[in-house]
């Protein structure tokens, strides 16, 4: 069940991202002001492409007959292990292009009462980081330690990404 929840908050981070880069009025075919159509001719002008075939590196950016196409940096940082009474708490997050796109949990105590708070509480905050962008989670009763140990490598993660500064 956890594993279904991650996945589908995964693909939520992504659609809210292609959302996003869609809207955009530098890089989106949604752009506010556009006065142009959508499909346009290129100009006499424009500048060939690299001849070597080889796809353009992540942030590269490459120019083809007019239109000007960048591809996402996408990297993973990894928040400290807290140590909690049953074990550890570690947090991963996926960056895109300064967007923080996706939180998991990767690792976690094992006991059965933890894990039993953990699969109730944890989809809810990384949820809501994701949605926040922040570390500013709301508690739930019941779920405290989870909140702080998750919180403190949530907080590493992002700083090593250099979203938050601490």
């Amino acid at each position: 069940m956890l594993t279904t929840m991650r996945r589908t908050l995964i693909l939520l981070g992504f659609l809210a991202l292609g959302i996003f880069l869609l809207a955009n009025p530098i890089t989106g075919v949604f752009a506010p002001d556009a006065e142009e159509p959508a499909t346009t001719v290129a100009a006499a002008t424009t500048q060939p492409t690299s001849t070597t075939g080889a796809p353009p590196a992540a942030g590269e950016t490459t120019t083809t007959a007019g239109a000007t196409t960048t591809t996402a940096t996408s990297e993973v940082f990894t928040g400290p292990p807290v140590s909690s009474e049953g074990g550890y708490f570690q947090v991963e997050i996926t960056v895109v292009d300064g967007v923080m796109t996706s939180v998991d949990l990767i690792d976690q105590p094992d006991d059965s009462k933890s894990q039993r708070i953990n699969d109730s509480a944890v989809p809810r905050y990384e949820a809501q980081a994701l949605e926040l962008q922040s570390t500013d989670l709301d508690r739930i009763s019941g779920a405290t330690f989870t909140w702080r140990y998750f919180r403190e490598s949530l907080e590493g993660a992002m700083e090593a990404a250099g979203l938050i500064s601490i």
